[in-house]
């Protein structure tokens, strides 16, 4: 029965992958009518994308939405539209401007629905199957090449990729009652926003420079290259790169933190190479175009994990993500487009000029960390001065009412700083007693290094930022650390302790005098 369940769990993964992958696969099948496109509404299409997104993003922070039902709704309801607007053809402008807003809507709301299946996975999973269903997405245009233009292609894909999308919809709750752990509560969509705050900034830079070259390519040398299936190929190595990475390092939580720095190398080195001159515009601007993509793909990695280990629906968080970087590629073309109206437009100015802006957008990233992480550092120093009287486990107690674990941190710290105070133990035997218990526990590695740190001090909120968790999965650690101790509160843990101490001491004792 176990071996049929986990069968069932690897089909419905491989079905989320598939359709995830269609659904923006079919993006690019539409006749070249994409965001990156030189089409004359493509930006019209991206301010839809980033409005829709950034409506949900809103209505699930004001209005709580949790639940993918209606969004789903409003996704099937403009995936019609448009499949009927594209297959009747071009009327009027007033045609191109209703087909451009129900992509924008179908596309926004879909991929949101998306993101919620992925969040009923843990994010180990989730992770390598959204980094398959791109590399999905991305093969499709090379795999049919010249058909990919065509209705009679592009409907039936973008049609089975709904119909794969209500399938994962129906299993959605029993996938994530076999895959979440129910100890875990939910956290406040504010404490999510406070942590994604530089993600948030990084994300509009970047799409604004990425979306300012795109444009400047096209104005300077006609370079169509946004759906090409040369950026089709760049797109697909960096896919199996992916996928590759995250089997390899089995990763848990990706870090804007360090997508940052990363992106913003890449987008660099594609400017090098034009500034240098190395290869044609259609090589560099569909390498700017891959980086772009890919940039998102990290954010759907990033705000996946997030909202899996805060038991958030991903509506919020990837939903002002991707508002904003949809937004800002828009702004970012408009701008070129400004700027050419104002000016001739200048190549190696444009160099200059963006690379300045990453400059100057990585190093704020880099001080806004700084800055949270030494503030962090802080409130744990200051809250560790609060009980002068202990040292390593007996500072406990003064992070007890901050990170709120149990109710006996009070009679730990007293005890443990009286028994030090009065030479019956020191802090080395506090340390091998409690590696002694991690080791006849089985705890686990994540387990052990938990309570070791809480242990010599650290608040919750420092641990869950070091280890990149929410300070409720570090709660939850420490309970089932308790749980595998047989031990109910901080005192049980503080007699165990005591025993060991004791029963050391006496075997010192024992050998000195030759007993």
């Amino acid at each position: 029965m176990e071996q049929l369940r986990e069968h069932k769990l690897r089909v419905i993964a491989a079905v989320a992958v598939v359709g995830f992958g269609l659904l923006q696969g079919a993006r690019l099948l539409d006749g070249g009518s994409g965001p990156y496109s030189q089409d004359e509404f493509a930006l019209y299409g991206l301010l839809v994308d980033g409005l829709t997104f950034l409506t949900v993003a809103l209505l699930s922070y004001f209005a709580k939405i949790e639940r993918p039902d209606t969004l789903f709704v409003v996704g099937v309801s403009a995936t019609v539209a448009y499949v009927l607007l594209a297959v009747v053809g071009p009327v009027s402008m007033l045609w191109m401007l209703v087909k451009q807003t129900c992509a924008g809507i179908s596309w926004a709301t879909n991929i949101l629905c998306w993101m919620y299946v992925f969040t009923c996975y843990r994010p180990r999973i989730a992770l390598l199957m959204i980094a398959l269903g791109y590399a999905v997405d991305v093969a499709i245009q090379p795999l049919l090449g010249d058909l990919g233009t065509a209705p009679l292609v592009f409907v039936p894909v973008y049609l089975l990729s709904v119909f794969l999308l209500w399938l994962c919809l129906r299993k959605s709750d029993a996938v994530a009652a076999a895959m979440h752990e129910p100890s875990i509560p939910k956290t406040t969509l504010q404490e999510a926003f406070s942590r994604t705050r530089r993600a948030i900034v990084a994300t509009f830079a970047f799409s604004f420079v990425c979306g300012f070259v795109v444009e400047s390519d096209a104005l300077l040398a006609g370079a169509l290259y946004s759906q090409t299936v040369l950026t089709a190929w760049m797109c697909l190595g960096v896919a199996v790169v992916m996928v590759l990475l995250l089997s390899l390092f089995r990763v848990r939580k990706v870090n804007m933190d360090y997508i940052s720095p990363v992106a913003a190398i890449c987008i660099a080195t594609v400017l090098a190479l034009r500034f240098f001159g190395v290869g044609d515009v259609a090589f560099s601007g569909g390498l700017m175009t891959a980086t772009l993509i890919s940039f998102y793909v990290f954010l759907w990695l990033m705000f996946v994990s997030e909202a899996f280990e805060r038991t958030l629906p991903a509506f919020f968080l990837l939903g002002l993500a991707l508002a904003v970087a949809r937004i800002s590629v828009a702004c970012g073309r408009f701008s070129a487009l400004v700027a050419s109206s104002v000016m001739p437009l200048d190549e190696t100015a444009i160099i200059v000029a963006m690379m300045w802006a990453l400059v100057i957008t990585v190093s704020g990233v880099f001080i806004a960390q700084r800055s949270y992480v030494a503030k962090l550092g802080r409130r744990a120093y200051d809250v560790a001065e609060g009980e002068r009287g202990g040292t390593g486990l007996a500072a406990m107690a003064g992070q007890e009412s901050e990170g709120g674990v149990s109710g006996d941190a009070a009679a730990l710290g007293s005890v443990m700083a009286a028994s030090t105070d009065a030479g019956l133990l020191d802090v080395s035997a506090q340390e091998r007693a409690l590696e002694r218990l991690m080791a006849e526990g089985g705890l686990s590695a994540r387990e052990s290094d938990i309570l070791r740190d809480f242990a010599t001090g650290r608040t919750a909120r420092y641990i869950a930022d070091w280890y990149l968790i929410s300070e409720h999965t570090v709660k939850t650690h420490l309970r089932r650390a308790y749980a595998k101790l047989d031990v109910h509160s901080r005192q049980e843990l503080l007699d165990r302790m005591d025993e060991i101490v004791a029963e050391e001491y006496r075997q010192q004792a024992m050998r000195r005098h030759g007993l």
